[in-house]
């Protein structure tokens, strides 16, 4: 009996993974919609970077929808990915080109690599809250949006 529940946790755990990538793989295809879909209506979004919380499917889809905009080529890779019953945890890297205001910069037309993670609650095969971790400064000095003075500080 022991064996059922371990191999029945298996398959929710590779489930919730595929339900990850399949939400970074919209991303990649710039679909903002699609990627905002596999959210429940009422998840949340955490984003350490910026201090921000965003509720529910609706402005979770306007904040992916800003960032499509911004980096219309953006690619995340996949790089380790954790899982459990209830979670998926991924460590990634974005590239692309800075085309479109973001965060109140225009668009420069400067490439960006940034590295980050994202930590996915799901319960029942939909994203309840997802909370991203990620190095906004890299990607404001990548944009030319701040620089660093002769003394090392920062100069905005």
């Amino acid at each position: 009996m022991k064996a059922k529940k371990k191999e029945k946790a298996a398959l929710t755990a590779k489930d919730n993974a595929l339900l990850v990538a399949r939400f970074y793989s919209a991303m990649n295809r710039h679909n903002a919609e699609q990627a905002a879909s596999f959210f429940a209506e009422r998840a949340t979004l955490q984003d350490g970077a910026v201090m921000q919380t965003l509720r529910g499917q609706e402005a979770i889809q306007a904040r992916l929808q800003e960032f499509v905009t911004a980096f219309p080529d953006l690619k995340f890779e996949l790089k380790n990915i954790i899982t459990t019953t209830d979670w998926v945890i991924c460590e990634w890297n974005l590239t692309g080109t800075h085309k479109g205001a973001w965060m109140g910069v225009p668009g420069s037309s400067r490439r960006i690599s940034v590295s980050g993670a994202s930590l996915f609650h799901v319960i029942n095969q939909r994203i309840f809250a997802k909370h991203m971790y990620w190095d906004q400064y890299r990607l404001l000095l990548q944009i030319g949006a701040v620089e660093f003075s002769q003394q090392g500080r920062l100069a905005a």
